[in-house]
């Protein structure tokens, strides 16, 4: 059980919560951060982070920042910069992230894209040139 000033914290850091009895069908979208504990179905748009809970079951496409999955996602997953599958966490979908964590236990069935960042963005890689000379045997 969490104290006051955990639960305070997690309050504070989910804008959205969808809690462990709802069962939830359509689009959410959100400026902050979304936790789900219970059902959902649809799509999920967060500016924020996306957290699913363990004792969530999601049958969704999710955009966000950064998604955490502990429970079950059913859908393919965009973030802007990390995707993080728990020990308890099953996703089935392609993902598409700069990051992707996938901790021991953790079910995967899907295809994996990562983001390369521009290289503008980042020093570039030099072009090589290779000169060669060739010598004439006389």
């Amino acid at each position: 059980m969490l104290g006051k000033k955990e639960a305070e914290a997690e309050a504070i850091s989910s804008e959205t919560v969808v809690g462990t009895s709802v069962k939830l069908r359509g689009n959410l979208k959100s400026d902050g951060n979304v936790k789900v504990e219970g059902n959902l179905t649809g799509e999920i748009k967060a500016k924020g982070d996306v957290l699913i809970s363990q004792t969530s079951d999601v049958k969704a496409k999710i955009s966000a920042q950064n998604v955490t999955v502990a429970g079950i996602v059913n859908g393919n997953i965009d973030t802007k910069e990390k995707l993080e599958i728990t020990e308890s966490g099953k996703v089935f979908g392609d993902v598409t992230s700069n990051v992707l964590v996938i901790k021991e236990g953790a079910i995967f069935s899907g295809k994996s894209v990562m983001e390369v960042k521009s290289l503008d963005d980042k020093e570039k890689t030099p072009e090589l040139e290779a000169e060669y000379e060739i010598e004439e045997n006389k």
